[in-house]
């Protein structure tokens, strides 16, 4: 199965791992290209790829960035009909000291 992960940080680099390790065809793709190089690079089997176009021709998407990033991430890599998308994006505070409530709004 082809997959295409938005994202290279920790939870995007443990998925495209787990995916070559598993035998799926990875690419990875993030705002930092020169990053998602370098996760590509750590995992046999793995490919970075740009962002316009990623999801072209992939089974299954998974949404590893910010999630203030998310919504953009998602329309950067293309036409989504039909694809399944893992969406495993956390919505932390600034500070990563705490979780967001409703996309900004604090809670009472």
């Amino acid at each position: 199965m082809k997959n295409i992960v938005i994202g290279a940080g920790n939870m995007g680099a443990a998925f495209v791992k787990q995916l070559t390790r598993a035998g799926h065809q990875v690419s990875v793709t993030a705002r930092d290209a020169a990053k998602a190089a370098r996760v590509a690079a750590a995992n046999p089997g793995a490919n970075a790829v740009p962002t316009a176009g990623a999801a072209e021709g992939a089974a299954a998407v998974v949404l590893a960035c910010g999630d203030g990033d998310a919504v953009a991430a998602l329309r950067s890599v293309g036409n989504l009909a039909g694809k399944v998308v893992i969406d495993i994006t956390n919505p932390l505070t600034a500070d990563y000291m705490g979780l967001t409530l409703g996309h900004g709004t604090s809670a009472a």
